[in-house]
């Protein structure tokens, strides 16, 4: 069974339309192209519409056969990103306690280990106090990938307290001219640059910079 043919099933046996099992997470003209096998769901929305309705994504995974490791990492990265919000660093202690477990390669672990070290840090208001090392190491994987992608996207992120002006300047403006069309990337991929934009103008004002001419191109 595919993934559309069980949300299918699954909104039935629930009496849902689709607008109800699928917004606001998604709009209903996409959701049905997912039913219809048409179009794919990323990971991230599909855990949380089954999250949305109470159900149980292993159950879920399991009636489609599904057995991509990337769920594990996906759904992981969902509850870091949920602790975070929630202000619960007694849950991103238990998501570092984790990561051993995460079928995934090295350097992506090391990425989310950098991910927990950070939360934590920014959770303790103690960033400004993590070691010149842990902060090199930061930096050094962010850039490690041959192009930006969710992982270290999402750390550059976190870690903009981290880089200086004349550091953030050229990764911002490189950001900038990549997604230049970014109503042509995935909606992930959006919010994650929308968010690294907003973070850094965040810090521009918190900061009294003067470093404002890449503003009205970021606006």
């Amino acid at each position: 069974m595919t993934i559309g043919e069980a949300l299918k099933e699954t909104r039935k046996n629930l009496e849902l339309s689709q607008t109800e099992m699928a917004y606001p997470i998604l709009t209903k003209s996409y959701y049905s192209k997912i039913e219809r096998g048409i179009h794919e769901i990323n990971v991230s929305d599909l855990i949380k519409i089954l999250e949305m309705h109470d159900i149980d994504i292993s159950e879920f995974l399991t009636k489609c056969g599904v057995k991509d490791n990337r769920i594990d990492k996906e759904y992981w990265e969902e509850q870091l990103s949920r602790a975070y919000y929630d202000q619960d660093l007694n849950k991103v202690k238990e998501l570092e306690l984790e990561i051993p477990n995460i079928k995934t390669d090295n350097y992506t672990k090391d990425l989310l280990k950098s991910m927990i070290i950070l939360n934590k840090a920014n959770l303790k208001g103690s960033i400004d106090t993590l070691p010149n090392e842990i902060k090199k190491h930061v930096k050094s994987l962010i850039f490690k990938a041959e192009n930006w992608n969710k992982e270290n996207l999402s750390l550059f992120s976190i870690s903009l307290p981290l880089w200086s002006d004349q550091e953030m300047k050229p990764i911002v403006t490189s950001l900038l001219k990549k997604y230049i069309n970014i109503e042509n990337f995935p909606r992930e991929m959006q919010i994650l640059v929308s968010s690294i934009m907003v973070n850094y103008l965040s810090l521009l004002i918190r900061s009294s910079s003067q470093n404002l001419d890449l503003v009205e191109d970021i606006f």
